[in-house]
């Protein structure tokens, strides 16, 4: 066999484990594995909310959203981020140089499977540095949607306080479809 015939047999691999990783990976589809498996069709979710400091106040420097552990969402407008480089120069993040406010919008949109779901709203930043802080995330509606855009199931979640610090505690709603 001849060398680029290797490297073509090793980039077919390479696609065909990462089709696997990114169609079946992150979520419980209900406990099938397997080549009989079934296979499921990509949903969309999409919700918009506010976040809000629950005294007024304005703490808030950067807040995200994940979903199962993927931040899906970052207060962070776009202008107000500075790129941060490793030693060897390589872009590792960035850094939110916002301003505190007491309320941020936050909205996010993506593909989602059948399964168990986690959604948690986390203080990435805050003015209050470690004191833990009342924050209330307002009542909001998650929307599944079908590939071809139809509403197939929406979630009407209520508002939640708790207290959180930067880096530690969440606001969380777990659903499943």
């Amino acid at each position: 066999m001849q060398i680029e015939q290797l490297h073509q047999i090793k980039r077919t691999a390479l696609c065909v484990a990462t089709a696997w990783a990114l169609g079946l990976g992150g979520c419980s589809h209900g406990g099938a594995t397997g080549p009989t498996a079934p296979t499921f069709t990509s949903h969309t979710f999409a919700l918009s909310t506010n976040l809000s400091n629950a005294a007024g106040a304005a703490t808030i420097l950067e807040a995200t959203i994940q979903l199962d552990g993927t931040v899906v969402a970052d207060s962070c407008p776009q202008a107000d981020r500075t790129l941060v480089q490793n030693d060897d120069g390589d872009i590792s993040g960035f850094q939110c140089t916002a301003p505190p406010v007491a309320a941020v919008p936050m909205s996010a949109t993506g593909t989602i499977g059948p399964g168990n779901h986690t959604l948690q709203f986390e203080m990435s930043a805050q003015t209050t540095h470690g004191a833990p802080t009342p924050y209330t995330v307002a009542g909001f509606v998650l929307a599944i949607r079908l590939e071809g855009g139809t509403v197939f199931k929406t979630f009407s979640l209520p508002a939640q306080t708790a207290s959180l610090r930067q880096g530690a505690g969440s606001i969380t709603y777990s659903f499943s479809f």
